[in-house]
């Protein structure tokens, strides 16, 4: 292992006591209902990428297949004429 050299500075922060405060911040936040409700507000604006949802469009492919189906059916030619 490799230490830095002694004129080095110490750490302004320890480390781990520091990334759990922070963790526990964090996590705090996440469990207030104020926080959960705009989370779940953001979700439903951006968040839903179902096609079933309103105000979201199907998506090209999806489109075109519908559309190549529906003149399938409406062509003529649906066999053989012999």
């Amino acid at each position: 292992m490799v230490l830095p050299p002694a004129n080095y500075p110490a750490p302004v922060v320890e480390r781990k006591s520091a990334t759990l405060a922070a963790k526990e911040k964090i996590y705090g936040k996440k469990a207030e209902r104020a926080v959960q409700t705009e989370a779940a507000r953001v979700f439903e604006k951006h968040g839903s990428r179902s096609p079933n949802h309103e105000m979201v469009r199907p998506r090209g492919r999806q489109v075109k297949a519908k559309k190549a189906a529906t003149q399938a059916v409406d062509s003529p030619q649906l066999g053989f004429e012999f």
